[in-house]
């Protein structure tokens, strides 16, 4: 549990860091952040087209959100953060 845990910690922070709104969750499989466009699918799209797999909240009945496993490599996860804060400046650049 506890290497689950440093990587629930890292993408928490990493991701609050750049701006994104998520909670800390009790369980440490997965995060729900929201997503920074109202069109979650839109995002995870985004998100795809610069390398990084989350699932659309809308599958879990919770639109507007984000799903990010946490089982991949702490390597792997280290790696995404540069590219979810890609993905969020051109999130916002598009909203502008």
């Amino acid at each position: 549990v506890a290497h689950l845990q440093a990587k629930r910690d890292l993408m928490v922070e990493g991701l609050r860091a750049v701006g994104y709104r998520v909670e800390v969750p009790e369980a440490t499989f997965y995060l729900f952040p929201h997503s920074p466009v109202p069109d979650d699918e839109a995002f995870v799209q985004l998100l795809a087209d610069l390398g990084v797999l989350v699932m659309p909240g809308r599958i879990f009945e919770t639109p507007g959100f984000f799903r990010i496993c946490l089982t991949a490599t702490m390597e792997t996860i280290e790696a995404s953060l540069p590219r979810f804060e890609a993905a969020l400046a051109r999130a916002t650049e598009a909203a502008s």
